[in-house]
C-alpha cells in the first residue's frame, strides 16, 4: 500500500468512527411496564440514545403515534427504550366470506318443476 492509501484510510475511519454516535430521543417507558400491558400516552416518555448511523428498531419521538394502544410483547424497565420488537403484531380483522346464501341453497336458482 502507498503511503496516501495508508492516510486516505485512517482519514475516513476516523470519519467513520466520529459518526457513530449521534444522539437520538426515541421512546422509551416512563414507568416499569409488564408484558400485556396496553401502552398509554402516559406510559411513554423521551429518551435520547447514543445510536448508530444505521437503522435500529427503536421508536423515534416523531413515531410514538405508532406505540400508543400497542400491547407490550415483553417487561420494559423505566426509563429504557422501547423497540419495535417489544410491541405485539397488530392484528388485521381478516373478513370471512359470506356463506349465508350457501347456507340458504341460493338466491339465484330457480326451484325445480
Amino acid at each position: 500500500m502507498s503511503p496516501a492509501t495508508v492516510v486516505c484510510a485512517s482519514v475516513l475511519g476516523l470519519v467513520m468512527l466520529s459518526g457513530c454516535e449521534r444522539p437520538a430521543r426515541v421512546v422509551g417507558a416512563r414507568r416499569d411496564l409488564r408484558a400485556g400491558t396496553k401502552v398509554t400516552l402516559s406510559d411513554v416518555q423521551p429518551v435520547v440514545l447514543d445510536m448508530a448511523p444505521k437503522p435500529t428498531l427503536h421508536i423515534e419521538v416523531e413515531r410514538a403515534a405508532r406505540v400508543i394502544g400497542a400491547t407490550l410483547a415483553r417487561d420494559v424497565r423505566e426509563g429504557e427504550a422501547i423497540t419495535v420488537d417489544d410491541l405485539m403484531p397488530h392484528r388485521t380483522r381478516v373478513q370471512r366470506p359470506d356463506t349465508s346464501r350457501q347456507r340458504r341453497g341460493g338466491r339465484g336458482r330457480r326451484a325445480s318443476a
